[in-house]
């Protein structure tokens, strides 16, 4: 090979690929450090083909297409393999970044994307496992944190393997017996607001013109109450604890007239939920969010409620919006594969773009306990089915598992 320069490189050693940009060989992988990155060793599988055999020399061309390990550049296609784009160049140097994502990684390995469950930071890294979370410093940012809720104090606990949720009969912390389902909220008849009856006074706070009356409203899902209660900061509308501390958060990205962006981390995943007034859009996984949109997630962060990236974050809504209803391709499968009924299968087609049980709820203008015993049905259909479900993991296309072929043994 006379001239390396716009070459696509191969190295044996670690995997790495990269474009020569000068006109002599180069002494080394910039990655592994390796001079003997251009010696075969083992097996080497085509990129175009997936044909698998044992180059001699570092010039081979696959066998079953003839696609060279080591090629020259042109005006070929290109693939980013962060985000999936393809293109073809038309510069006459190879590209240094990605024209849709601007990842300068662009012909590297994908890099894949995870998420804290302690603090909901989400990062990506080269290594499977990390020890800990850049940024909290955890090391157990990848365990569960908790499993069951209760709705009237906030309180999180783990439940024990095999016990059924709807065996437990009170919270371990208040004892409440109403702890699955959130509190009722009415309509005062004097003022029109809206608040939640305490055990002792079952009218409105305002109205009494009690000094402890004070007014909220959840950052989350938009509902707005009259509360003499200021220990509890329990959302009665979406049961979302107000206080943002802990492992439940939310925080407002960007709203407009029609539209609100609503960056909520929950149960150990981040999710960008999409709402119109009250009712909620879609919803999105923060990682596949920020892996579509080529940023960082402390760039989406730092660009929360800026009118400096108005049209970025309309670009974000637009998308979403776009593909409000792709959940519904699902459907069809979940009630062939798993032997659901149509409604239980919108519900977990809802549950695999990200949206939580209480969001759900809200969607479909349901009582959250009865949200909740149409899970635990679902999860029996999971197990008669075969499958093996683990709820606390997340899987980036859980569809692609599972035999399409399969049918349900139901």
């Amino acid at each position: 090979m006379e001239a390396w320069n716009k070459t696509e490189i191969y190295c044996f050693r670690c995997g790495h690929r990269w474009v020569s940009r000068n006109d002599k060989k180069p002494e080394s992988c910039p990655i592994c450090r390796s001079r003997r990155y251009d010696i075969p060793s083992g097996e080497y599988v085509c990129r175009k083909c997936g044909e698998s055999w044992i180059p001699g020399t570092f010039s081979e061309s696959c066998p079953g297409c003839g696609t060279a390990i080591y090629a020259r550049s042109g005006s070929e296609e290109l693939l980013c393999r962060q985000c999936g784009h393809r293109w073809v160049s038309r510069g006459g140097d190879y590209p240094v970044k990605c024209p849709s994502c601007r990842s300068r990684k662009w012909n590297e390995q994908k890099i894949s994307s995870l998420t804290c469950r302690k603090c909901g930071y989400v990062w990506k890294s080269r290594t499977d496992l990390p020890v800990k979370c850049p940024k909290c410093k955890s090391k157990t940012w990848n365990t569960v944190s908790f499993k069951l809720k209760c709705f009237r104090c906030g309180y999180k606990w783990i439940l024990s393997e095999g016990i059924d949720p709807e065996s437990v009969r009170s919270c371990p912390s208040c004892r409440s017996k109403l702890w699955n389902e959130l509190p009722g909220l009415k309509e005062c008849g004097g003022c029109g607001r809206l608040f939640v009856p305490s055990r002792r006074e079952r009218s409105c706070p305002a109205c009494q013109r009690s000094a402890a009356a004070f007014e909220l409203r959840c950052g989350f899902c938009g509902t707005g109450w009259v509360s003499d209660d200021r220990v509890s900061r329990l959302c009665p509308g979406c049961g979302i604890v107000l206080s943002n501390s802990g492992q439940e958060r939310s925080i407002v990205l960007w709203e407009n007239t029609e539209h609100r962006l609503v960056y909520l981390f929950k149960d150990g995943i981040g999710c960008v939920y999409l709402w119109k007034g009250k009712y909620p859009e879609c919803c999105a996984y923060m990682n596949e969010l920020v892996d579509a949109l080529g940023v960082r997630f402390e760039t989406m962060m730092s660009r929360s409620r800026s009118a400096m990236y108005e049209k970025f974050w309309n670009s974000v809504i637009a998308g979403m919006l776009e593909k409000k209803d792709s959940y519904k391709d699902n459907i069809p499968y979940f009630i062939r594969r798993l032997g659901l009924e149509p409604f239980q299968a919108q519900i977990l087609a809802l549950h695999f773009t990200g949206m939580s049980p209480e969001v759900i709820s809200i969607r479909l203008k349901m009582n959250l306990k009865d949200i909740r015993k149409e899970f635990t049905a679902i999860q029996d259909a999971y197990s008669e089915s075969g499958i093996v479900v683990n709820d606390s993991v997340y899987t980036e296309d859980p569809i692609s598992m599972y035999d399409p072929d399969d049918s349900p043994k139901r």
